[in-house]
């Protein structure tokens, strides 16, 4: 019995022990875990507010640099293109070039310039008119730098921002993703709208960012896959476009677009003094060189003659345009009496007539062919003739042919007022010179050609040929 309290005495003094340390350890083990997650919070806090100012920093910086960008700017580097046919039966037209590119975009025009490395070159510069369309300059009749719309296939007109406008203005901060301390990119429907924009190729991918000092100063993508239509005279198939670029910007450093064509400095002065008399003229319809119909301008009003062009006397259906208080042309035609078969003017009426349904003033129904410059156009010195410069087309005619014969309903001469495919002046005498136009239209693969032949003649003291009894 002895025995067992002697072994049970170091086993209560150790419970004693334990227990005594058990409280005591408990304590401070309370008061050290009280003070280290109360450092720990703390710790936690002043990182976490480090890590929400480092993230607003950033973000505050990729926004500043994104405004920048979204102003004008250029953009160069080299890009390489492969192109990999579908189909292996046209593998021998497989494809891989890199080229240096000078792209620079503007608020109102873009210019691209590209060199392959086979020695290929692309340079396009296009510009925004006032109505926000793609355009590309062109000599006006006048010899000024005028705008005309860049048209597809069917003629229809393309908004500028569809294509040219800065690829930046389609992306916001959210748009991008952190890669690490300076880098950023963009994926998906973002990359593939941009690209649209930079090159216009339609491919997707990640596009990647630099962000230095406040400014995106590198652009750069590898493998951006794409697929594209390959279409010939004989040929419809697919092909696999892979795009990779590495470029430079710069806001501070733009390239100034200038001017794609200027004015001329030619000069006839046969030409000049035939245009500037043409105050008052008469306008002939050609036909193997013969006159079928003839317009009277006399500076105020107009005489058109249809059955005898020329005739000193009124004959049927005999037209005759007045100004009335409005500046518009009031429109008179020649009757024929079932009485005794005497001509007379009567108002037209356009229910019963069905021609002159608009009313037109008298510039909309004559021309300003009188301010037509010479130095649109080059002289052939084995023809003698005066041929319209290739910058000047389509819309050199736009304002030259008369729309007297439009309004009256007999032709349409818009093909060759808007879509001239050349033009030839021919000098007959010192008041008189033929015009010969020629438009190609094209839709769709299919072509027609129109042609017409006009005169102009000076009236020398802007008298018509008779004076119509109203």
């Amino acid at each position: 019995m002895k025995t067992k309290y002697l072994l049970l005495l170091p086993i209560l003094l150790l419970t004693a022990c334990s227990e005594g340390l058990s409280t005591t350890t408990s304590s401070d083990s309370t008061s050290l875990s009280t003070s280290t997650s109360s450092d720990t919070t703390i710790s936690s806090s002043i990182s976490s507010v480090e890590d929400s100012s480092s993230s607003v920093e950033e973000e505050n910086s990729l926004e500043t640099a994104l405004e920048k960008a979204k102003h004008d700017i250029t953009i160069s580097g080299t890009s390489n293109k492969i192109r990999t046919f579908k189909n292996p039966y046209y593998i021998s037209g497989n494809t891989d070039y890199d080229s240096e590119d000078l792209i620079t975009f503007g608020s109102r025009a873009y210019d691209r310039l590209s060199t392959r490395e086979d020695g290929e070159t692309t340079d396009i510069t296009y510009y925004k008119d006032e109505e926000g369309f793609l355009c590309e300059e062109y000599l006006t009749y006048k010899n000024e730098i005028g705008l005309v719309p860049v048209t597809d296939s069917l003629g229809n007109r393309t908004l500028f921002a569809d294509s040219y406008s800065n690829p930046f203005l389609n992306l916001q901060v959210e748009d991008f993703e952190q890669v690490d301390e300076s880098t950023y990119k963009i994926s998906g429907d973002d990359s593939s709208v941009f690209i649209s924009h930079l090159l216009q190729e339609e491919v997707r991918g990640d596009i990647y960012f630099t962000l230095v000092d406040e400014d995106i100063t590198t652009i750069y993508a590898d493998n951006l896959q794409g697929t594209e239509n390959y279409v010939s005279t004989s040929t419809y198939t697919k092909v696999d476009v892979t795009l990779s670029f590495e470029y430079t910007l710069s806001t501070d450093k733009v390239n100034i677009i200038g001017n794609t064509i200027t004015p001329s400095t030619d000069s006839y002065p046969e030409l000049d003094a035939l245009f500037s008399n043409l105050t008052s003229f008469r306008f002939n319809n050609l036909m193997d060189g013969e006159v079928t119909m003839s317009t009277y301008f006399d500076g105020e009003n107009a005489l058109y003659q249809m059955m005898m062009p020329g005739a000193d006397y009124a004959n049927y259906f005999d037209m005759y345009f007045v100004q009335n208080d409005e500046g518009i042309c009031d429109l008179y035609w020649a009757n024929m009496s079932e009485d005794d078969g005497s001509i007379y003017f009567e108002p037209n009426d356009p229910s019963y007539t069905e021609m002159y349904q608009v009313s037109y003033t008298y510039q909309e129904l004559m021309s300003d062919i009188k301010s037509l410059s010479s130095a649109v156009f080059t002289k052939d010195e084995s023809s003698n003739q005066y041929i319209a410069k290739e910058e000047t087309l389509p819309l050199i005619c736009e304002n030259i042919i008369p729309a007297v014969y439009d309004s009256l309903g007999l032709t349409s001469y818009d093909e060759l007022r808007y879509a001239a495919d050349s033009l030839i002046i021919t000098i007959v005498d010192d008041s008189t010179f033929n015009m010969d136009v020629k438009a190609v239209i094209a839709n769709g693969g299919v072509s027609s050609t129109i042609t017409a032949s006009f005169q102009f003649t000076d009236i020398g003291d802007c008298k018509l040929p008779y004076t119509p009894e109203i």
